[in-house]
C-alpha cells in the first residue's frame, strides 16, 4: 500500500502508466517459464511496437549480420531484459502527450531520460549495483515522478518549476512535499513499487538526490546505485546541453573522479552512452543529438569565455575545413578572405585571436602582423600564421614581423586547438595584467586623492576654509629662505578681531563662527595673488605678503581694515559690523628668523589694539621698551 499522497494522486486517474498490451508484456516477460510464442504473440497486438522491436533488433546497437524479420527471432537476440526495457519505455513515451504545461517540457525529458538509462547501462559495470539491463530501467523512470507531477498537476507544478530558488534541488523538492504532500523522487518511487519494479530501485531513487550519501540508513549495494544514478545524470545533462564548452565536460570527469573512477573508465562510458542514445532516440522516437564531443576532447573544446576567433584565407576550401574544424570544437567563427579584409574587421570589431594564412593577395599574413603591431588602436591580438614552409628563416621572419605562433599545413586539428589553447591562455594572461593595471591605477588614483583630502585637512582651518596655523609656518619659512637666498624683501600682517570675545558673550558661538567665517572671506577677497590669508587660531589671522616691503604691506593691510569695517554681517535680522587691528612686520637684520618676524607684527598688533583698535601699525615705528612682548 502506497503513502496517503501517492493514493491520493493516483486516484485523480492522471498519472502516466503502460497500456494494457505493455503491462500484459511486462508481466510475461518476468516470468521466466512464458514461452517466446507467447511473449511474441502479445508484441504482434501492438504494431508500433512490433515495427520498434525489429528496428532495435536491425540497429548498429544489435550488430547482427542480416536482416531480422521475424519477431520471434529478434526477442530471442534480443533477451528478455532488452525488450522488457523496450515495453516500458515505450509505453510510456507513448502516454498523453498533451500536458497542459508552460514550462514543463515533455520532449526535453524524454531526451534526458533516456540519455539517463544509456549512461547508467555503461557504468554500471564501474558500480556493481545490478545488472546493465537493471541500470538503464531505473535511471529510464529515475525522473518519472516529475512527469506525474506535470500530467496530474500541470498548473501548480509550471509555479514550482518557475520558481527562482529552483537552482537548489532541495529547495524544489521542498516546495513539492508543501503543494503535493510527496516530492517527484518519492513519487516515482511509488509509481516503480506500483508496476512491480524491486524495493530496491525505488529506493535508490528516493535518495537520489543525497548530498551526503554515506550518512543514509541503506546498506552499500543501494548506495553505490545511488552514486551511479548521480554520475549518470552528470552524464545526461551535458548529452543534452545544446551547446558544450570545456567546463560542461570537465564537469563530468571531475564528478567521477570524485567517485573513484579512472579517466579511461569515464572516457569510453560517455562515448558508448553518447552513441546508444542517438540510435535509441531514432528507436523511441526522441529527439537527440549526434555532434557530442567526447570527454578526451575536453581540453581542446571551447571555454564559455571564449574570445571570438577571426580566420584569415584566400582558399575558399582551406578556409571552409579551418572553420568546420573549429565550430565543431564549440568556437565563434568568423572569416575573412585576405589581410585588408581582416585588418578592417579587427579594427570594427575588435577580434583578439587570428589565425592567418602566410600567401595572400592584397595584403598577406605577414604585412597583416606588422599593421597590427604598428597600429595602437586595436590593441594586443594574439596571431597565428599558418604556412607550409618549415624553414628556419622563414619562420624567424614571421615572428620579427611580429606572429605570436605558427602552424605547418596541413595541420593535424590535435595541435591546431592546443596551439589555439596556448594562445587565448595568453590573451586570458595579457587581460589579466591588464585587469590588474587597470586596478592599480584606480588605487593609486583613490590614494592620490586620499592624500590630498588628508593634506588639506592637515593644512586647512575646518571652520574658515582658510590655510591653518602649521600651513602658515611651512609657507613662512619658504618666503624666509627665498628672502634670504634672493635679497628680496618679506613682509607680513598679523590680525585681530575687535572685541571678538564680546560678541561671543553677547550673541553666542553660533555668531562668532559666523563672524569668523565672514571676516575669513573678505580677507581671502581683499589680498592680491601673491599675498596668502591664514587663521592662525581665535580670532587671530597672518597675511603673508613676499617680496613686499613693511610700506606696501601697511598698505595692503589698510585695504583690509577697510573692507572689513564696511563689510555688513546678517544674521537673524540684525545687521552687524566689526573692525580689525593689524601690525606690520619686515625682515630686517635685526631679525634672525621667522618667529622674530611673527614676534614683531605681534608687537605692532598689541599697539594698534592699545591705541584704540581699528587701526594698522607698522612695527618699525613701535619702540621696543613701549611694546609688551606676551
Amino acid at each position: 500500500m502506497g503513502s496517503a499522497a501517492f493514493e491520493e494522486i493516483k486516484r485523480a486517474g492522471r498519472l502516466p502508466s503502460p497500456r494494457a498490451v505493455a503491462l500484459e508484456l511486462l508481466r510475461l516477460l518476468d516470468e521466466e517459464t512464458t514461452p517466446i510464442g507467447q511473449i511474441t504473440a502479445t508484441v504482434e497486438t501492438d504494431p508500433a511496437l512490433s515495427s520498434r522491436l525489429l528496428k532495435l533488433v536491425n540497429s548498429p546497437l544489435v550488430g547482427v549480420s542480416r536482416t531480422i524479420a521475424s519477431l520471434a527471432m529478434a526477442v530471442n537476440l534480443l533477451g528478455r531484459p532488452a525488450v522488457r526495457n523496450l515495453v516500458l519505455g515505450m509505453s510510456l513515451i507513448e502516454s498523453d502527450k498533451n500536458t497542459q504545461t508552460n514550462v514543463f517540457n515533455y520532449q526535453n525529458y524524454w531526451s534526458k531520460s533516456l540519455a539517463r538509462a544509456v549512461s547508467a547501462r555503461h557504468l554500471a559495470p564501474s558500480f556493481k549495483a545490478c545488472a546493465d539491463d537493471e541500470a538503464f530501467t531505473v535511471a529510464l523512470l529515475s525522473e518519472i515522478g516529475t512527469l506525474g507531477f506535470a500530467f496530474t498537476f500541470p498548473k501548480e507544478f509550471d509555479a514550482i518549476l518557475s520558481n527562482a530558488d529552483l537552482c537548489d534541488s532541495a529547495r524544489r523538492l521542498e516546495l513539492e512535499r508543501d503543494a503535493f504532500g510527496i516530492d517527484h523522487n518519492e513519487l516515482a518511487a511509488e509509481m516503480m513499487s506500483e508496476w512491480h519494479l524491486a524495493d530496491f530501485f525505488g529506493q535508490a531513487v528516493k535518495h537520489q538526490n543525497a548530498t551526503d550519501i554515506e550518512a543514509l540508513d541503506i546498506d552499500e549495494r543501494c548506495k553505490r546505485l545511488i552514486t551511479q544514478l548521480q554520475l549518470s545524470d552528470a552524464f545526461a545533462s551535458t548529452l543534452v546541453t545544446p551547446k558544450i564548452y570545456q567546463e560542461d565536460l570537465q564537469k563530468v570527469v571531475d564528478v567521477g573522479v570524485s567517485m573513484n573512477l579512472k579517466p579511461e573508465t569515464l572516457f569510453d562510458a560517455f562515448d558508448l552512452a553518447k552513441t546508444e542514445w542517438h540510435e535509441l532516440g531514432t528507436i523511441y522516437a526522441v529527439q537527440t543529438s549526434k555532434s557530442v564531443p567526447s570527454l578526451r576532447d575536453s581540453h581542446g573544446r571551447a571555454s564559455r569565455d571564449q574570445v571570438p576567433i577571426l580566420i584569415v584565407d584566400d582558399d575558399p576550401i582551406q578556409l571552409s575545413i579551418l572553420e568546420k574544424a573549429l565550430i565543431e570544437a564549440g568556437y565563434n567563427v568568423h572569416t575573412a578572405k585576405n589581410g585588408f579584409d581582416a585588418f578592417k574587421a579587427i579594427r570594427a570589431q575588435g577580434f583578439q585571436m587570428v589565425l592567418t594564412d602566410w600567401n595572400m593577395p592584397k595584403m598577406d599574413g605577414l604585412q597583416l602582423c606588422g599593421a597590427l603591431r604598428n597600429n595602437e588602436v586595436v590593441g594586443f591580438v594574439y596571431v597565428i600564421v599558418l604556412t607550409t614552409s618549415t624553414d628556419n628563416d622563414v619562420l624567424g621572419k614571421a615572428f620579427d614581423a611580429g606572429a605570436d605562433d605558427f602552424l605547418i599545413k596541413p595541420w593535424k586539428k590535435i595541435e591546431l586547438l592546443a596551439r589555439l589553447k596556448a594562445g587565448l591562455r595568453t590573451l586570458k594572461l595579457e587581460s589579466t595584467l591588464a585587469a590588474e593595471q587597470r586596478a592599480a591605477h584606480k588605487t593609486n588614483a583613490e590614494l592620490a586623492t586620499l592624500n590630498e583630502k588628508l593634506q588639506r585637512m592637515a593644512t586647512t582651518d575646518e571652520l574658515t576654509g582658510l590655510c591653518n596655523r602649521r600651513e602658515a609656518m611651512n609657507r613662512l619659512n619658504e618666503y624666509w629662505e627665498l628672502a634670504q637666498r634672493k635679497s628680496v624683501p618679506l613682509s607680513c600682517i598679523a590680525i585681530d578681531i575687535d572685541f571678538f570675545k564680546k560678541c561671543n558673550d553677547t550673541y553666542g558661538h553660533d555668531v562668532g563662527d559666523i563672524v569668523l567665517r565672514d571676516t575669513a572671506r573678505v580677507l581671502r577677497n581683499g589680498t592680491r595673488k601673491s599675498e596668502c590669508v591664514f587663521r592662525m587660531g581665535g580670532e587671530e589671522f597672518l597675511v603673508l605678503c613676499p617680496e613686499s616691503s613693511a610700506e606696501m604691506s601697511q598698505a595692503a593691510a589698510e585695504r583690509l581694515r577697510l573692507l572689513v569695517e564696511r563689510n555688513e554681517i546678517a544674521h537673524n535680522n540684525l545687521i552687524n559690523s566689526i573692525t580689525i587691528s593689524a601690525g606690520i612686520a619686515e625682515v630686517t637684520p635685526d631679525i634672525k628668523n621667522a618667529d622674530e618676524l611673527l614676534k614683531v607684527a605681534d608687537q605692532a598688533l598689541y599697539q594698534a589694539k592699545a591705541n584704540g583698535r581699528n587701526r594698522v601699525v607698522n612695527g618699525s615705528s613701535v619702540p621696543a621698551s613701549t611694546v609688551k612682548v606676551s
